[in-house]
């Protein structure tokens, strides 16, 4: 009889993996069919950054990292995964708000799309992770940017770190919102309530044509539209609430310029331009993939907050992705900003999760980065209190 160790060995002993250059994964037709499959087979929101078009477009224009593709197979030599990876320097820093304390960079493989596209079995799972650490010995971490604290990978993770690995939610949970997208408009504004509602038709009555004319939704989606917008955007940018914190968001460099063109002529690209009469006044930059809209980036003219751009442009995108080219998913991403809530129909915990080998100085670092963490959530806790209003 084995023991449980001799089993879990034998289980992961009949998977092979190798691994592939990106442009050449994307290019050879038998990768591509088992990698789209696996991907129409999938639930998970962020595909669109695990994709065939995508890891391409990272292979062309992102100089920061390397890319690799892990292919995964059985025993008798059939696909069971299709992994894309990004190898690159990341950053654990000890924050406060927008200002670094100290900080150290790790080199990881970056699991691209968080859920990697492999059979659901946990050893195909050990295998996979126990040679990217094999192939790639300068990577010192696997790390998933938005992986979701009850999907099949977060268990298998945690099950994994009982084999010598540290697994450390880097900054705790944070929601992830989504809207589940009805057939019509119509049905998306009926499933709030009375006073949302509303609220909702008042704002964009502020943007008729009829009352401000020129008033308009621009989509942005094919390489000619590219340029103009990055400088549009780039504008609003510089006049919206973040700008003061965080600075200029929407980079506008001619090598932007090639990665968004690339990105139009791909089918993915899918931002947008909101105008107030013939003054731009908000933007979107979002990209589709299949079923799933997503949107990384937005900002409105501070200076006209009293029309309610941000909303407007929101609920008109909403409308203009259920009518062109529908989607069934609006993705925002993580983070749980209060706009995300008012617009989401669906919500789920994700983390950015580093796993790392147990050794006495990933043991150290982790700790620490973690103890920080919850002092730093407890001091915020702290001071909401203190501001709290007197009753």
């Amino acid at each position: 009889m084995c023991d449980r160790t001799d089993a879990s060995k034998m289980a992961e002993d009949k998977w092979s993996v190798r691994f592939l250059d990106a442009a050449a994964a994307v290019r050879t037709p038998e990768v591509r069919e088992a990698w789209e499959k696996l991907i129409a087979e999938s639930a998970n929101p962020d595909a669109l950054y695990q994709s065939p078009p995508w890891l391409e477009n990272l292979a062309l224009h992102d100089r920061s990292a390397d890319h690799v593709v892990a292919l995964v197979s059985n025993g008798d030599n059939r696909s069971a995964g299709v992994v894309a990876l990004r190898m690159h320097d990341l950053p654990l820093n000890f924050d406060v708000g927008e200002r670094s304390i100290i900080g150290t960079r790790i080199r990881v493989a970056n699991i691209l799309g968080s859920q990697p596209l492999l059979t659901a079995d946990s050893s195909a799972h050990a295998r996979l992770y126990d040679a990217i650490a094999r192939e790639f010995p300068d990577c010192r971490g696997l790390f998933f940017k938005t992986l979701p604290a009850e999907s099949p990978t977060w268990r298998y993770l945690h099950d994994y770190g009982k084999r010598g690995w540290l697994c450390h939610a880097m900054n705790g949970l944070h929601r992830h919102h989504l809207i589940r997208l009805p057939e019509t408009f119509e049905k998306y504004l009926e499933s709030k309530n009375s006073r949302t509602r509303r609220n909702f038709k008042r704002r964009l009555k502020g943007f008729n044509p009829s009352v401000r004319p020129g008033s308009r939704l621009v989509r942005i989606e094919r390489a000619d539209q590219v340029a103009m917008f990055l400088e549009t955007a780039a504008a609003i940018s510089k006049k919206s609430w973040q700008f003061g914190n965080i600075g200029v968001r929407v980079i506008t460099s001619a090598e932007e310029h090639v990665r968004q063109a690339h990105l139009a002529d791909s089918g993915l690209l899918r931002s947008y331009l909101l105008f107030y009469g013939e003054m731009p006044c908000a933007f979107l930059i979002g990209y589709q993939y299949a079923d799933v809209f997503n949107a990384t980036e937005v900002g409105f003219d501070h200076g006209l907050s009293e029309a309610s751009p941000g909303t407007v442009l929101f609920l008109r995108v909403i409308e203009d992705i259920v009518l062109e080219r529908p989607a069934r998913w609006f993705n925002f991403g993580t983070g749980d900003a209060a706009y995300k809530g008012l617009y989401s129909n669906e919500v789920y915990d994700d983390a950015l999760m580093l796993v790392m080998r147990d050794t006495v100085r990933n043991r150290m670092l982790i700790g620490s980065h973690g103890m920080f963490i919850r002092f730093r959530e407890w001091m915020k806790k702290k001071m909401k209190r203190s501001e709290a209003p007197e009753t």
